[in-house]
């Protein structure tokens, strides 16, 4: 019999692992008399300075687990090896979809994995191809990252900051991002001298740069 507490724990670990992850995939999975849920998600990441990556997590969790807050699970180190490893984690239900997002943005798979995904990256320079468009502008860079990351603008505006006569505020209002988003976005935004910080509010974006 599933409990309330089982179901309630399979949509937050469904909608926070969709915050993160492009594409996530739950289903059952039955290993020597044991029932598990395997859990795939898909994303995009930065794990080198300017290269965009995909790559994929495979989890299992068995399914008694998930009745209670602390959750026994183990991840694949390299997924796409039907034979990998399995390494074992516990997390508590507020932080999984947290700790299942570290183990590729902190790089805690098998190196056969990460070279795989940084083999098959797309390779973005800092000048975004600035020699076939040496024009562009500092905030049509930013724009640029913000289009790589797939973020839906409604509107753009900029502001001198107060004070200061070399810098821009430039305020973004969008259609709402996911967390993987985000991460993306500052680690990639960082990477430019110009840019002096980025923050992100409930739906827009702020981002101080030197004009």
């Amino acid at each position: 019999m599933i409990s309330q507490n089982f179901t309630t724990n399979i949509n937050k670990i469904d909608f926070d692992l969709k915050q993160r992850f492009d594409k996530v995939t739950i289903s059952e999975k039955p290993i020597f008399n044991k029932f598990y849920l395997e859990i795939i998600s898909e994303a995009k990441f930065s794990l080198e300075k300017n290269k965009k990556c995909s790559a994929v997590s495979k989890v299992l969790v068995e399914k008694k687990f998930l009745q209670r807050d602390s959750i026994n699970w183990s991840y694949s180190i390299n997924p796409n090896d039907s034979n990998s490893q399995y390494i074992d984690r516990t997390s508590n239900i507020q932080n999984f979809a947290e700790d299942v997002y570290n183990t590729i943005s902190k790089k805690q798979l098998s190196n056969e994995y990460l070279d795989f995904i940084q083999r098959d990256s797309i390779i973005i320079k800092e000048s975004l191809d600035f020699d076939l468009a040496p024009e562009l502008t500092s905030e049509e860079i930013i724009l640029k990252v913000l289009e790589k990351w797939e973020v839906n603008l409604v509107s753009v505006e900029s502001k001198i900051e107060e004070g200061n006569n070399t810098d821009l505020n430039l305020i973004i209002i969008h259609e709402g991002l996911r967390l993987s988003q985000k991460f993306n976005l500052e680690d990639d935004l960082m990477n430019f001298s110009f840019v002096n910080w980025v923050n992100f509010g409930d739906n827009n974006i702020n981002i101080n740069y030197k004009f």
